[in-house]
């Protein structure tokens, strides 16, 4: 097995590789492939990036700061 899909199948990052989040490159000429692909369209993978940090914070980023101030106030109590 190649040791870039033994990495993609650990727990924690199984989840970009099966959204679609990200690119992974395999070689130095996939990497600049990507790169390139992303700076020519930033938008390319926005939709699966978005449920990504959707299904990882599960909090509004705007909210996270409150939601984390409840969470110590009810373990204090």
């Amino acid at each position: 097995m190649p040791l870039w899909d033994y990495y993609y199948q650990f727990e924690h990052y199984r989840p970009v590789v099966e959204i679609g989040a990200a690119r992974f490159a395999r070689s130095a000429e996939d990497l600049a492939d990507h790169i390139n692909t992303y700076l020519e369209n930033p938008t390319l993978d926005r939709a699966n990036r978005r449920r990504l940090v959707e299904l990882e914070v599960g909090v509004p980023l705007g909210q996270s700061s409150r939601r984390i101030f409840e969470v110590l106030k009810s373990i204090a109590h």
